[in-house]
């Protein structure tokens, strides 16, 4: 992690160096963390309120890789992680730039599709606040997450009629 003395050991706990002063250990299963060991949590807590370390933490990433303040503010307030919603996005991102194509995020009044193979599956923006979207599928309003990204693309993960969670990104507006 750069040459500033940042580094992370990965291996089998029974080799790793646990107890050695630092942010401590953190126990991992299918690369999420389940527990952490050896550190000093009233500390912490005393010195770094929650968003104001992920603030500073995501201002020390490159660039293209920064999350942007409004994002960290959604995933919290949604109990979310990265993880559950980025890799949808990564790959819009990837295809868009293939194709040449900027984004807005989502508009009220317009549909967008949420199944590319199937032009039936489309929503409705009725409204939007700072951490919501409102959107009317098959007749019925709900309220989404509404995640804006620092390209200024949005997108929401909402549940098919077949109980799936899928992703709907404001590049997939269709005429109706």
């Amino acid at each position: 992690m750069g040459a500033d003395g940042c580094s992370v050991g990965v291996d089998d706990i029974s080799r790793l160096d646990m107890d050695n002063g630092d942010n401590g250990t953190y126990l991992m299963k299918d690369w999420r963390i389940v527990g952490r060991k050896y550190y000093c949590s009233e500390y912490e807590k005393s010195c770094y309120g929650l968003h104001e370390f992920l603030f500073g933490l995501d201002e020390c990433q490159p660039e293209n890789q920064q999350l942007g303040r409004q994002m960290i503010e959604c995933l919290l307030y949604h109990g979310m992680t990265i993880s559950d919603i980025c890799w949808n996005y990564q790959y819009e991102m990837s295809r868009r730039a293939e194709e040449g194509r900027s984004v807005d995020g989502f508009h009220i009044g317009r549909f967008y599709s949420y199944h590319e193979k199937n032009p039936e599956s489309f929503v409705k923006v009725v409204d939007k606040t700072r951490m919501d979207l409102i959107l009317e599928i098959d007749g019925e309003e709900g309220r989404f997450p509404r995640f804006q990204w620092k390209d200024g693309s949005e997108s929401t993960i909402l549940t098919d009629r077949y109980g799936r969670k899928v992703t709907l990104d404001s590049s997939k507006e269709v005429i109706a």
